[in-house]
């Protein structure tokens, strides 16, 4: 299995902390959020990562150079500033062909802070193709949200009404199901939309396929504001 971290956004949210540095080099009570997924993906025996970059590219790199037990490889998004990383994962998709990368996905956001046990929980659920959810707490709406049916997603956006799953956005693909959202991705991209969240693309397949929603009762947080860096901060401190 080979890991996907998507790191190639501006974090403009997170600004002024993002002027000088990417959202995941962000830290959280004295460490990168990188860092926090990095040492996950680690202690869970997966040792391959390819990592997306945009602005400070270079600092990722360096970073990744001074991290050990993990082999790296880098996409970069030249286009960061008018795309979306729906665009991203297009590039993803060429790296992994002209590579002749066959493996199985694990994909995620890189402004997630968890630890090994929500990675343990997506690797040893038994559906091959799953996404982290959970259903108990406040749901935050302007992060993504799930609706599931029989404990299979169904449609996976932003600010859903009614009953849903808060969605963290890391992702367990069969090699197969992955390479049909980067198909479906690559009908977007052919159209122009490259602004959306690449979720877009997933929900025209989630009729016909069972993306398992793997609930978790371990602590996961996306750091997209200020606001959000400080429960963060506040939680790991305790």
């Amino acid at each position: 299995m080979i890991a996907i971290i998507l790191a190639s956004g501006e974090g403009s949210r997170l600004h002024p902390l993002t002027k000088d540095r990417p959202k995941p080099l962000v830290e959280v009570d004295g460490k990168p959020i990188l860092e926090f997924q990095l040492d996950a993906l680690r202690a869970n025996g997966i040792d391959r990562c390819v990592l997306t970059t945009g602005p400070f590219a270079e600092q990722l790199r360096s970073f990744a150079a001074e991290y050990s037990g993990i082999e790296f490889e880098f996409v970069h998004n030249e286009r960061y500033q008018e795309t979306d990383y729906i665009y991203t994962l297009a590039l993803v998709g060429e790296f992994l062909e002209e590579r002749d990368i066959e493996d199985d996905v694990l994909l995620l956001h890189g402004d997630l802070v968890f630890g090994p046990e929500v990675i343990e929980s997506l690797l040893t659920a038994p559906a091959g193709n799953g996404v982290l959810v959970q259903g108990t707490g406040p749901i935050d709406r302007k992060d993504f949200c799930a609706r599931v049916e029989d404990g299979t997603v169904r449609l996976i956006d932003t600010y859903l009404d009614g009953d849903v799953y808060q969605l963290y956005p890391v992702y367990r693909f069969q090699r197969d199901m992955f390479d049909r959202w980067l198909e479906q991705i690559e009908k977007h991209i052919n159209t122009g939309d490259v602004e959306q969240y690449a979720e877009r693309a997933l929900n025209t397949l989630l009729d016909s396929i069972a993306l398992s929603a793997v609930e978790i009762d371990s602590y996961c947080r996306e750091v997209d504001t200020p606001a959000d860096l400080t429960e963060v901060s506040d939680r790991i401190e305790r």
